[in-house]
């Protein structure tokens, strides 16, 4: 590669096909629907090309209904207790979590976001907020304050829904996680014997 800004990384091409994969793992993507575009992406010129290959993929999160969006920014707060919001709940492009002593847990892996990009304003004190998202969700970090970042080195791809985290931390900590990969059923053989 020639190094130009045009030019597309090696990484930026495994990030694709591994957000490919779990797009297929999922059900959201079929085997020659991967293969095809897993080949545009392989043999993408340059970064529009690429770009276009990976719009073509599902989105990692759901949007809202534009008659649904909320107006108001969405607020947690939590004093001495806990929230947790997981499975299917609505993200507002502005997003405000205010942690005192307790625990604040957001898991956006099947959140429905109000906008492509979440604008998300977190104070704590001496709790702690624990902020789990998926693979080709991008987050860009404006401020900080005890962060534990363990997203690790995901590249952000074209298109991909991006939340702007700010936080602000006293003496608790903020944690960014990826979901837990899912537990596989295995059979055990011993149960299946003959009659």
């Amino acid at each position: 590669m020639s190094g130009s800004n045009d030019d597309v990384s090696d990484v930026e091409r495994e990030t694709a096909i591994v957000r490919f994969r779990e797009l297929v793992a999922s059900d959201r993507l079929s085997l020659d629907q991967f293969t095809d575009l897993s080949d545009q992406v392989v043999h993408a010129a340059n970064r529009d090309e690429f770009a276009a290959a990976v719009r073509r993929a599902p989105v990692p999160v759901s949007f809202t209904p534009p008659e649904r969006r909320m107006t108001e920014p969405l607020l947690f707060r939590v004093n001495t207790g806990s929230v947790k919001m997981n499975g299917r709940w609505q993200v507002a492009e502005e997003t405000v979590v205010k942690a005192n002593t307790g625990v604040i847990e957001l898991d956006f892996s099947q959140a429905e976001f109000d906008a492509p990009v979440i604008d998300l304003d977190i104070k704590v004190n001496t709790g702690t907020v624990r902020l789990i998202v998926p693979h080709g969700v991008a987050v860009q970090i404006v401020e900080t304050g005890m962060l534990r970042n363990e997203l690790g080195d995901d590249v952000p791809l074209p298109g991909a829904p991006l939340i702007r985290l700010r936080s602000r931390v006293q003496t608790g900590a903020v944690y960014l996680q990826r979901p837990k990969p899912p537990k596989v059923k295995r059979q055990r053989w011993w149960r299946r014997r003959a009659s």
